[in-house]
């Protein structure tokens, strides 16, 4: 794939220039008068310029713009967390997505426990997918990944949400409780508890 060259189109004639762009202007400014018009005749349209808003952090946030993560719901998120911590200790889900999830202690913790639940697993292992860590067809059928069944939130302050979240998976009937800070404009776990 190589660059194609296309000849550049042919200049207007001297009386529709002027006609539909305004008198022509000089490059040297007269004495007193108004300085040179920096945009040549040709590319002028005869509306003002509009100036692109500002866009700060904030705004790309909102809008869902690169350099910006959307806001998410601490509800949303604690879920988000809670299911994912039981795939972990499950052994269908490895246990490295959810780095940038949970504070340092909170992985190692959930790391430890991963070992002795899921041992023949490769739940720790960096490098494992989804796919990797999936239990055989089982011929009875699929086996149903964890849901949410009820969520209790409370915010604590304008930086902190502690909430219980009740997980179903397969046969069983899971209590998870989660504590969200807010630390660089993101939630991440700082208390984590499956039960």
């Amino acid at each position: 794939m190589g660059v194609r060259l296309v000849p550049a189109p042919p200049p207007l004639p001297a009386e529709q220039t002027a006609h539909e762009t305004g008198p022509p202007r000089t490059a040297t400014p007269s004495p007193g008068g108004p300085a040179p018009d920096p945009v040549p005749p040709a590319l002028r349209t005869g509306r003002p310029r509009r100036q692109p808003p500002v866009r700060t952090a904030r705004s790309r946030a909102r809008d869902g713009a690169p350099g910006g993560a959307p806001e998410l719901d601490p509800r949303q998120a604690c879920c988000m967390v809670a299911l994912a911590a039981v795939e972990v200790l499950a052994g269908s889900r490895p246990l490295a997505q959810l780095a940038r999830w949970l504070t340092p202690d909170v992985y190692d913790g959930l790391a430890r426990r991963a070992v002795l639940t899921a041992p023949g697993t490769r739940v720790l292992d960096a490098a494992a997918g989804a796919r990797d860590l999936a239990d055989p067809p089982d011929p009875a059928g699929p086996t149903r990944r964890p849901s949410v069944r009820r969520v209790r939130v409370h915010r604590v302050d304008a930086h902190t949400v502690e909430s219980s979240v009740v997980v179903a998976h397969a046969d069983r009937v899971r209590a998870v409780a989660v504590r969200l800070s807010r630390s660089t404009g993101r939630w991440r776990a700082s208390a984590l508890v499956v039960g």
